[in-house]
């Protein structure tokens, strides 16, 4: 079972942020659906970089650190400094050990 239909039927009216399933991370006690802001901005940026390839018929490599700067700028305005009421998803930004690399690194 998908960690989206985990919360549905633990708590039906949990608010999902749509697109973002797969930066789910759990649920918070008062019910309110975990997000990793890191995995979501990845998730955008793809959506971006997908989006531009498709304008510009891939003439030109769209700037993987462009689409990043954009997505999380995106993001920071529009979603996680969005208030939804008392069940606004919560977006956390999980520490990295030091040497160990960012999923954005490994790729």
């Amino acid at each position: 079972m998908k960690k989206v239909e985990q919360i549905a039927e633990i708590d039906p009216e949990a608010i999902i942020a749509d697109g973002y399933d797969d930066a789910i991370i759990g649920l918070s006690w008062d019910s309110k659906v975990v997000y990793d802001g890191n995995k979501c901005v990845e998730i955008l940026m793809k959506e971006i970089i997908k989006e531009k390839m498709q304008e510009e018929e891939a003439e030109e490599e769209v700037a993987e650190e462009e689409a990043y700067q954009e997505a999380l700028e995106f993001l920071e305005y529009n979603t996680f400094c969005a208030y939804v009421g008392d069940r606004t998803p919560i977006f956390v930004f999980p520490c990295e050990e030091e040497g160990e690399e960012s999923e954005r690194e490994r790729e």
